[in-house]
Order: C-alpha cells, then sequence, then structure tokens
C-alpha cells in the first residue's frame, strides 16, 4: 500500500516535469518579417529624412505584397539620395502595380529631369496634365528649377 501511494504522489509530479511551460515560439520565415512592417512606418521614415532605412524597410514591404506605395516611397528615398536609376526602376514597379498612381508620375519625370531623359519626362507631364494638374504643376516648378522647358 505504501508503495501505491508513493507512485500515485509521484505520477502527477513526472507528468508535470514532461510539460514545457513555455509554447514553442512559431518559427518566423522572411513573410512574417515583412507583414510586421507597414507602410506608415515607412513614410514615417521618409519623412524623418531617413532615406536608407525607408529604402530597406520599403523594399521589403514592396516585394512581399506587391504594393505600388511602397514602391513609390523607395523611388521617392532613392531620389533624394541622389540614386536616380534605382529610383527611376521603384517608380516604373510602383506604376506597373497602379498604373493610376500620379504620384509616382510625378516623381519619375523629376528623376527624369535630374538624368537628362527630358522626352519622357515631358510624355509624363502631358498625362499628368490631363489627369492630375496639380502634380503636373509641381513638375513643371521643378523643371523650371533645373531651367528645362516642358
Amino acid at each position: 500500500m505504501q508503495r501505491f501511494m508513493m507512485i500515485m504522489l509521484l505520477v502527477p509530479w513526472l507528468v508535470a516535469a514532461g510539460d514545457d511551460p513555455e509554447p514553442a515560439k512559431p518559427k518566423q520565415n522572411k513573410n512574417t518579417k515583412t507583414a510586421e512592417i507597414s507602410l506608415s512606418e515607412v513614410k514615417a521614415l521618409v519623412d524623418a529624412g531617413q532615406f536608407k532605412s525607408a529604402v530597406k524597410k520599403g523594399l521589403k514591404l514592396a516585394k512581399a505584397e506587391k504594393n505600388a506605395e511602397a514602391y513609390n516611397l523607395v523611388g521617392y528615398s532613392y531620389r533624394k539620395l541622389k540614386s536616380y536609376k534605382k529610383s527611376i526602376k521603384a517608380y516604373k514597379l510602383a506604376l506597373k502595380y497602379d498604373p493610376d498612381l500620379h504620384q509616382a508620375k510625378e516623381y519619375l519625370a523629376v528623376a527624369y529631369l535630374n538624368t537628362g531623359k527630358t522626352k519622357r519626362a515631358k510624355k509624363l507631364y502631358n498625362e499628368l496634365k490631363k489627369d492630375a494638374p496639380e502634380l503636373a504643376d509641381m513638375l513643371k516648378k521643378e523643371a523650371d528649377k533645373l531651367n528645362i522647358t516642358l
């Protein structure tokens, strides 16, 4: 009987000892990490002038979600870093995923102006005059700063 009582006292303890007090955390894959990056976080980095960080996080978000706005912010950040070739590529991807993203058209045209591709900038300017006149005006001001006639 004493042996039986001893076993009865040990069984719950042995069972409890096998329990893991903390469940295992799920493994994070690359997509889980990108899901943690939000568009507002990338915008905040751009607004703070932290363009390198904005590019890094924006690219993760843009690639994971094929997000036109994120590509637009990446393009803007590259442009501010004077990496015009990369900014043009990012703007083109933004427009691939959202052809009606007029802000990306305006920014792309500015990048074209900064790289001497005036004809391409003029084409976008004419599109913006019809679709988004306020952005066309902003583009014209940028061209004027560079002494370029649109």
